[in-house]
């Protein structure tokens, strides 16, 4: 839980919001795709790392982890895993390792800045430095797709792109997810909270003094969502953070027997 005016400018101190730390589980026939990872089994441990600031600031109820939700609920099974982080921070890449013979996406960029910038960056080391993570660094294809000049067609069916989004981390990304009629947008971090497009506004200044790279790239990725938002009235826009943004029957456990 944290108050709303943490989540976006102009929003309402009195008023308790829950913000997720998701995993998002995607079932295609060619592999099983997590969007984050959240929180991993190790979690408590890693966050040592941190100042006492940033334990206060980046406080948390731990949960089930993605990797024990998937041994007990067997989604997608036989398929290959597939990791795509939005980006490395702490709360998206705490997962990684318990997904030893997973592929995680993602641009070499991104991974450098994590392995350098550190805990007072919003990355904690001690998360992406196993050996037996297979990273497989991707670069995007000059293909436009919406508003973005880049884009990343996972599949190759169109089912799920990505696209870069600046401003948050050098390498942040969202994912579009095209099924059934239906369209939904990650968007990650570039805001909070749903509210940070449609009003539109920035974090809260302290937070985001704290975890935003490039405040006027993101002033660009929030105009840019917004205006998709306008153009497209049935896309789905989901921020990582947002717990009231994801469809209330996609959410564990109540996927649980046909929801997925």
């Amino acid at each position: 839980m944290a108050p709303e005016g943490v989540m976006f400018e102009g929003g309402n101190w009195l008023r308790q919001r829950t913000m997720a730390h998701s995993a998002v589980l995607i079932c295609h026939p060619k592999g099983l795709v997590l969007f984050d990872t959240g929180l991993g089994r190790a979690i408590d441990n890693q966050i040592g790392e941190f100042s006492l600031l940033q334990r206060l600031a980046f406080r948390y109820q731990k949960l089930l982890p993605a990797a024990d939700v998937i041994a007990a609920t067997h989604p997608c099974p036989s398929r290959p895993v597939i990791i795509i982080p939005s980006h490395l921070h702490f709360d998206h890449a705490g997962g990684i390792e318990d997904f030893p013979d997973a592929n995680v996406w993602i641009q070499a960029d991104e991974l450098r800045q994590a392995r350098i910038g550190g805990a007072h960056q919003g990355f904690l080391p001690g998360q992406i430095d196993a050996k037996t993570i297979r990273w497989r660094p991707f670069v995007f294809s000059e293909r436009p797709y919406e508003q973005y000049r880049q884009s990343q067609d996972v599949f190759g069916d169109g089912s799920l792109i990505l696209v870069p989004m600046a401003g948050h981390t050098v390498g942040s990304v969202g994912l579009f997810i095209n099924t059934g009629g239906r369209r939904y947008f990650l968007t990650g971090d570039t805001t909070w909270a749903l509210e940070g497009f449609t009003r539109p506004a920035h974090k809260f200044f302290a937070m985001r003094q704290m975890v935003d790279l490039d405040l006027p790239k993101m002033d660009a990725e929030i105009v840019g969502v917004r205006r998709l938002m306008a153009r497209d009235p049935k896309l789905t826009v989901i921020p990582a953070h947002d717990t009231a943004a994801y469809p209330a029957s996609a959410i564990y456990p109540r996927w649980i027997g046909g929801g997925k």
